[in-house]
């Protein structure tokens, strides 16, 4: 069994595209983490994932105004790793099919006014 959870904050605004009889909502997340060497020196890295939370269509979610930008969730779920090309570098990454998620804080989205 493979099973990955996570904490971190979305990177993105939750976009959503439509497979047959289920939604997929698409976000990514990013997870912090600090630490200081044996020397004492401090060092922060900082690892993204490309997440996906699979609903069924007849079902009305609230989740693109969720998973917005800066928004910080407790995820579950599956892990797996894909590989694309960029240049001359093949890239690695790691996407993660959500099967359980806990709202942390959420980062309402701002609108911009401007005077006309």
């Amino acid at each position: 069994m493979r099973k990955l959870t996570l904490i971190g904050n979305v990177g993105n605004d939750a976009t959503e595209t439509v497979h047959a009889d289920k939604k997929a909502i698409h976000f990514s997340l990013c997870v912090n983490e600090k630490y200081k060497t044996k020397t004492g020196e401090e060092v922060e890295k900082a690892y993204w994932y490309d997440c996906t939370l699979w609903v069924p269509t007849s079902k009305q979610t609230n989740y693109l105004n969720l998973f917005t930008k800066g928004s910080t969730f407790y995820l579950e779920g599956t892990p797996n790793i894909y590989t694309y090309n960029k240049g001359n570098e093949t890239i690695a990454g790691i996407s993660l099919n959500v099967d359980y998620f806990k709202i942390i804080r959420i980062k309402e989205k701002t609108q911009e006014v401007t005077n006309d």
